[in-house]
């Protein structure tokens, strides 16, 4: 017979090329083999399960079914508007963002001290770390291995995949000379109707609608004008944020090392 094994969970990471043909049926199939192998746990985590069409259907039955359920993405496909539909008041969303300077200093295995910011030679390291940061972000796998390909790749796939196809959009090539522009002029105030002008989008709205696309897959953020009238805050310019300041450094156009505007942006994301 059996020994019962302590509590512990199930993990199970669906970004392989062996799971392509993985459907929901299989997900049975998937448990089965859980209990088998390591007897009835009640917590599971799922890596990628987007992948999978219709995931949150077995999600939901595990769910009801009393357990407690992790699932994480790093596609389009698992933003909050996608898991609202699916999961409308069984999910609790946390999200993660590039590394902070904190973050930074860890993964460069710096002690951190406050009489570091006392002593002239650790104010001097701490603060050639900080320009080091400002330049290259937070990019957990950029700051491993510095390479612009992976950058492009991370781009590429951002705007094609979770901008474009999700939004059944085919003029790629308005879509990267805006966020070149953006890019180039990050945390300057813009208007719909100027970058339109600008990049050769006929209609503001548009250009707006453009902007939330990209927004919904966290590369940016609009700020509004702090105004006590709504309708002032909507009407008056925006400012573009940034998620981390890698783009900023490798996808804008900077004829000068732009100190100011990636401090701006890393004050705004932190």
């Amino acid at each position: 017979m059996r020994s019962k094994l302590p509590e512990q969970d199930f993990f199970f990471n669906f970004d392989d090329e062996r799971l392509v043909n993985f459907t929901v049926p299989d997900f049975q199939t998937l448990q089965e083999c859980f209990f088998e192998l390591f007897g009835e746990q009640h917590t599971y985590y799922f890596d990628e399960i987007q992948n999978v069409k219709g995931w949150e259907t077995f999600v939901r039955r595990l769910y009801n079914e009393g357990n407690k359920v992790i699932v994480t993405g790093s596609n389009a496909r698992m933003l909050s508007r996608e898991l609202g539909t699916h999961l409308t008041g069984r999910y609790i969303a946390v999200e993660i963002f590039p590394f902070s300077f904190l973050e930074y200093l860890q993964l460069a295995k710096v002690q951190l001290e406050a009489k570091d910011f006392y002593l002239t030679s650790k104010r001097a390291i701490l603060l050639g770390h900080f320009n080091e940061y400002l330049e290259k972000g937070g990019f957990p796998k950029y700051l491993q291995s510095p390479s612009t390909r992976y950058l492009s790749s991370l781009y590429d796939s951002i705007i094609f995949r979770d901008v474009m196809a999700r939004n059944g959009l085919t003029n790629d090539k308005e879509m990267q000379e805006l966020i070149f522009y953006l890019a180039s002029n990050a945390t300057k105030r813009i208007t719909y109707t100027s970058l339109g002008k600008i990049v050769g989008i006929r209609h503001s709205e548009t250009v707006k609608n453009y902007l939330e696309y990209i927004e919904q897959t966290y590369m940016i953020f609009q700020l509004m004008k702090y105004s006590p009238s709504v309708k002032v805050q909507m009407l008056n310019p925006k400012k573009i944020y940034f998620i981390d300041n890698a783009i900023v450094s490798r996808i804008g156009f900077n004829a000068t090392d732009n100190m100011g505007v990636k401090l701006e942006n890393i004050v705004f994301i932190e």
